[in-house]
């Protein structure tokens, strides 16, 4: 059965840009791609079918990952870490002088 990327694209919530074509199927493996045929990229190593996924985990690297992590702000001390704040009153918008004017002075 002949469907068109316009189909594709509205049922995909989308809209097709350039030329309308048809395709008969749809391939997620390039090696097998043919004429005619819509090609879908899929992400990761597996496209084929299910797949068993194996990891080590290392028990240590999620406590020390854990210590990065300051939830209740321990990290909030003094001799390391100081937030100074200036309270003076102040304009919200200070308008520059026009640089390329004659005779302006830049501010450093």
């Amino acid at each position: 059965m002949k469907r068109t990327l316009a189909e594709f694209a509205r049922a995909c919530g989308g809209r097709l840009q350039g030329a309308d074509a048809a395709y008969s199927d749809v391939v997620s493996d390039s090696r097998t791609l043919t004429a005619g045929q819509l090609f879908i990229a899929l992400a990761g190593p597996s496209f084929d079918g299910e797949t068993i996924l194996l990891a080590d985990i290392d028990m240590r690297a999620i406590a020390r990952a854990k210590m990065d992590f300051d939830p209740v702000g321990h990290y909030a001390r003094p001799d390391v870490l100081s937030l100074v704040v200036n309270t003076e009153p102040r304009r919200a918008v200070r308008f520059a002088p026009d640089p390329s004017a004659p005779g302006a002075k830049r501010e450093e």
